[in-house]
C-alpha cells in the first residue's frame, strides 16, 4: 500500500508546488505595428501568483523564438478592494533598423514556464507611414534617386520601402507608372506582394524604357520606342496609397538625353511635381 501512495504523494506535491493563477495582456500596446527608434509597450497583469515571481519576455518572428528581451521582471500590487490582488507589469521595448520585418510577437511568461501568453503579431517598418505631398503613403520609392541615369534598354532597378501590413493591402499588388513631368507615360508592371515573406522592401528590374501599356505617346511617337528626356519620375501606388518618387533621366546609349530637357532638381523624396 505504501508503494501505492507514493507516486499518488509526488504527483500531489507537483502539483501544489506549480504555479497557480494567471498571466495574459495588460493594455492596449500590445500587437501596433511600429519603427526603429520607438518604443514598444508590452505590458501583462497578473492575479494570484506566489510573492516573488519573475517575469520572462522573449521576442518571437512567425511563432518561433527569436532572443530574450528581458528577464528577471518584477510585477508591481495594484490590488484594490473592488478589483482585488492584481499585479502589473510592462517592459519597453526598442528596435533598431535590423529588426525591420513582420510577424512579430512576445512570448509573457513566469520563469518557471507555468503561465505564459503571446502577444498579438505586430511588424517593424521604416515608419508608420511615408509622407508625401498629397498625404500618407503605404509605399516608398527608393530608386532611382534623385538625378540618376537610366539608360534604355538597359536594366534600371526600382526599389521600394512597404508598409507590409497586409490589411493596408488587400489586392496584393504594387503598381509601377512612369511619368514624364506632369503626364503619365504608361505603365511598368504590376508587382506581387507575398506577405508570407514580409516584402518590407522590395524590387522591380526594368528593362528601361519598357511598358506594359501607352498613355502619352508625345513621349513614345512611334508606339515602341521612349524618347530620352531628363524630367521622368516613377509612381509606386496600391490600394488608395501612392509615393512618387524623384525625377531622374532616362538617356540612350550614347549618354545624356539628346532632346532638350530642364535641369534635373532634386526634390525631397516623396515630393511630386504638380499634376494636372
Amino acid at each position: 500500500m505504501r508503494k501505492l501512495l507514493l507516486p499518488f504523494a509526488l504527483a500531489l506535491a507537483a502539483a501544489m508546488s506549480a504555479q497557480a493563477g494567471t498571466l495574459g495582456p495588460g493594455g492596449t500596446l500590445n500587437g501596433l505595428d511600429g519603427w526603429p527608434g520607438q518604443k514598444f509597450g508590452i505590458s501583462w497583469i497578473a492575479k494570484d501568483l506566489k510573492p516573488g515571481t519573475k517575469i520572462k519576455v522573449t521576442l518571437l518572428r512567425n511563432g518561433a523564438s527569436l532572443r530574450v528581451l528581458a528577464t528577471g521582471l518584477s510585477l508591481t500590487n495594484e490590488a484594490s478592494p473592488q478589483r482585488g490582488p492584481i499585479l502589473r507589469g510592462n517592459l519597453w521595448w526598442t528596435p533598431t533598423a535590423a529588426d525591420i520585418g513582420c510577424n512579430y510577437a512576445a512570448l509573457v511568461a513566469t520563469e518557471d514556464g507555468a503561465l505564459s501568453f503571446t502577444t498579438e503579431t505586430f511588424g517593424v517598418f521604416a515608419a508608420m507611414a511615408f509622407p508625401t505631398k498629397g498625404g500618407l503613403s503605404n509605399v516608398r520609392v527608393d530608386q532611382p534617386v534623385a538625378g540618376r541615369v537610366l539608360v534604355l534598354g538597359q536594366q534600371g532597378a526600382i526599389a521600394w520601402s512597404l508598409i507590409a501590413n497586409p490589411k493596408h493591402w488587400p489586392s496584393k499588388k504594387l503598381k509601377l507608372e512612369l511619368f514624364y513631368d506632369t503626364f503619365k507615360v504608361g505603365d511598368i508592371a504590376d508587382v506581387p506582394l507575398d506577405f508570407t515573406k514580409c516584402p518590407a522592401s522590395g524590387s522591380y528590374s526594368w528593362i528601361v524604357g519598357k511598358l506594359t501599356s501607352i498613355t502619352n505617346y508625345s513621349r513614345i511617337p512611334d508606339g515602341k520606342n521612349l524618347v530620352p528626356g531628363n524630367s521622368y519620375w516613377v509612381r509606386a501606388s496600391g490600394d488608395g496609397s501612392s509615393y512618387f518618387g524623384p525625377v531622374f533621366v532616362i538617356a540612350p546609349s550614347s549618354g545624356m538625353p539628346a532632346a532638350v530637357g530642364t535641369h534635373v532638381p532634386k526634390p525631397v523624396g516623396g515630393a511630386s511635381p504638380p499634376l494636372n
